[in-house]
């Protein structure tokens, strides 16, 4: 009987989480094991507040993302401007042979044209024989050059007939060689 008392007074003794109401101080009234059904606290529902236009991550994100467009367009702009629309001809040199010649000249990295210019003045275009961008070879057997025969080599981007006048040549950044007589 001393054990069955010992197992009622389980969790009684001192040191132990006590099992009863600490309110009434009586032994024998244990505490419910569950709480009351209001478990979460009522809120006061938030008044949502109005952000400014101005103070909005949206909107301040456009206008930095528009400011950075407007700068590299003026910066593109600038650039286009100062930057000279190509680079002319230098160094137009002419060497042949018996069966073919080859001229060749100095300049950029942008593409170049070239023309044959015979005796009465008519033009021939040949780009399409340009090699390694500053290299052009003309064999005889196409019969696209003689002995009174003028090249004309300039940037591509230059559109107007071709001319043998020297201060023409120079605005369009062009340069020109004949063949010796």
């Amino acid at each position: 009987m001393a054990d069955d008392n010992r197992a009622e007074t389980l969790g009684w003794e001192q040191g132990q989480t006590a099992l009863y109401s600490s309110e009434t101080g009586t032994a024998g009234q244990k505490r419910p094991l569950e709480s009351g059904r209001g478990v979460l606290p009522e809120l006061a529902e938030a008044q949502p507040t109005q952000r400014s236009m101005w103070r909005h991550p949206a909107f301040l994100i456009s206008i930095i993302t528009t400011g950075l467009a407007l700068v590299a367009v003026v910066v593109i702009f600038v650039v286009g401007i100062l930057r000279p629309s190509s680079t002319p001809v230098t160094d137009l040199s002419l060497s042949g042979g018996d069966t073919n010649v080859r001229l060749s000249w100095s300049g950029g990295d942008e593409p170049y044209s070239a023309y044959v210019i015979d005796g009465r003045g008519d033009a021939v275009d040949v780009s399409a024989r340009i090699r390694g961008g500053s290299e052009l070879w003309l064999p005889v057997a196409l019969g696209l050059y003689d002995d009174d025969s003028c090249f004309v080599v300039r940037p591509a981007a230059v559109t107007a007939q071709p001319s043998l006048v020297a201060q023409t040549l120079a605005d369009q950044g062009g340069q020109s060689v004949c063949m010796e007589r």
